[in-house]
């Protein structure tokens, strides 16, 4: 919402030491459109990619982490604390299947998050030196069900594997 997408951001250092999970193998000074990071983060469920946006943004992680628990407040999603950017689990980090439904119909009326989500694959492209990578989306439901549209799945060693889910059929 506060960037555009083909604004350049620059990789930093927490981004760059983010090696848990999913990631798309980032290292400090790499350079991506803000575009690619969300399609990364979103599609592959890329942790590192997460966390340089979110450091891009607000300079820091924890801080970034205050801003979606300030946009969850607004939403309504009043069960949710967040306190890292790319929700890998963490002491005191914990959210409800009824607030992440709030945010996902939310991040659904944002036209580029859902044309995204509902992608099967994109390339990410870097743009200081001469790399790409091809990411699938981890989402199955989309192979799976032929209304879904997405959203955004997440596994955890805490919470294990989630799924925000969406479908559109006729006007439904």
């Amino acid at each position: 919402e506060q960037l555009d997408l083909q604004e350049q951001v620059t990789v930093g250092e927490k981004a760059h030491q983010t090696y848990v999970g999913q990631t798309i193998g980032l290292t400090q000074g790499d350079v991506l459109t803000v575009e690619d990071l969300v399609e990364a983060a979103l599609l592959w469920s890329a942790n590192d990619a997460a966390v340089a946006l979110g450091e891009y943004l607000a300079e820091t992680p924890e801080l970034f982490s205050f801003m979606m628990n300030y946009k969850a407040w607004a939403l309504g999603a009043y069960r949710s604390r967040f306190v890292n950017p790319n929700g890998y689990s963490a002491p005191l980090q914990y959210s409800t299947a009824y607030d992440l439904a709030l945010i996902g119909r939310a991040a659904m009326q944002n036209p580029f998050i859902r044309n995204t989500v509902c992608k099967r694959n994109a390339k990410i492209t870097w743009l200081n030196r001469k790399k790409t990578k091809e990411i699938a989306n981890t989402n199955q439901l989309l192979e799976l069900y032929p209304y879904a549209n997405g959203i955004k799945t997440g596994t955890t060693s805490a919470a294990g594997g989630c799924l925000v889910g969406s479908a559109i059929h006729g006007d439904r």
